[in-house]
């Protein structure tokens, strides 16, 4: 990862290198990364689609064991 302004810091010059090897290299590995925010939207939907979905199962159950499906 680049960073601002990180000259004039001893050993700079070798570990920009040596980082300029790891991103070039055929072992290295592009990581995808996901905003906080992205992945509490992410979660919030899944949990909302699972209770949607059990929620919606209990409504072919007798309505008498579900009342506050008839509200």
């Amino acid at each position: 990862m680049w960073v601002l302004s990180h000259s004039g810091i001893k050993g700079n010059e070798e570990v920009d290198l040596l980082s300029n090897q790891a991103i070039s290299s055929a072992e290295s590995t592009a990581i995808k990364s996901l905003t906080y925010k992205d992945l509490s939207r992410m979660i919030n939907r899944i949990s909302v689609q699972q209770w949607q979905s059990k929620w919606d199962s209990e409504i072919n159950q007798v309505i008498s064991e579900n009342k506050l499906n008839n509200i």
